[in-house]
């Protein structure tokens, strides 16, 4: 199978943004699991890292395939790939939300959050030839309807109103400017994700729509990363504090 311009063109991003979201993911556990005493937070960070590329992992494996062996995965293979790591961005999000903002919170708005993604997986597993189809000859660009596009929706609807949630907190805290400013990164993280996501799964058939969002996918995961982790020079740069 040849692959057009833009069938190339999704493969290479898909395979950045998988890329770039795993190395953070591993690099947030390997990094910090040993110093931070908040381990289980540290892991849902990385949680978090993970399944933010997990939308686009199908895509990704798919596109190896048909480079390598000149066909894509099967649907059933493909459905499956996002439909069991995508959870993971919402688990991720939530607990690490919950955490540090929702301490008393915590076990309910997770045991909801997996609750209900357990349970939306399997009704897409169970019927997912009559909620998904594919928009493109080279099965590279899969479109959700009905429950499951209601399913993923939702994971993108509690990211963002839980990130605009969190920054509101984060810009009470007078006493740290650090953690304002964090809040800012992550506001502009959640907000170019949100919005990268939607016009991707909506209009990904658009090659201008499509170069556009997975440009602003990628600027957001820069934008989250910063915003978690906050360097030493860009906290040093924007907030004019000394060097150490």
């Amino acid at each position: 199978m040849d692959l057009s311009p833009l069938g190339w063109y999704r493969g290479i991003t898909a395979l950045i943004l998988v890329l770039a979201a795993t190395s953070i993911a591993f690099y947030t556990i390997r990094h910090f699991y040993r110093v931070e005493e908040r381990r289980l937070l540290v892991a849902a960070t990385g949680l978090f890292f993970a399944g933010f590329g997990s939308a686009w992992y199908g895509e990704f494996v798919s596109f190896l395939s048909i480079i390598s062996f000149g066909q894509p995965i099967s649907d059933e293979t493909y459905i499956r790939i996002n439909g069991i790591l995508t959870p993971l961005a919402l688990i991720g999000w939530v607990f690490v939300i919950s955490d540090l903002f929702a301490k008393r919170w915590q076990n309910k708005v997770l045991l909801a959050s997996i609750l209900w993604s357990v349970t939306s997986i399997v009704i897409i597993e169970l019927f997912y030839p009559s909620m998904t189809y594919f928009s493109d000859a080279e099965h590279l660009n899969l479109h959700y309807s009905g429950f499951a596009d209601f399913y993923f929706e939702t994971i993108i609807i509690t990211i963002f109103l839980t990130g605009m949630w969190l920054v509101r907190v984060s810009q009470k805290n007078r006493d740290r400017p650090e953690v304002r400013l964090q809040g800012q990164l992550i506001f502009v993280a959640v907000f170019l994700a949100s919005g990268g996501t939607s016009f991707d799964l909506l209009l990904g058939n658009n090659p201008v729509v499509l170069v556009l969002s997975r440009t602003i996918l990628i600027v957001s995961l820069i934008f989250f990363y910063i915003g978690f982790y906050l360097p030493k020079r860009i906290k040093h740069a924007v907030l004019h504090l000394p060097g150490d």
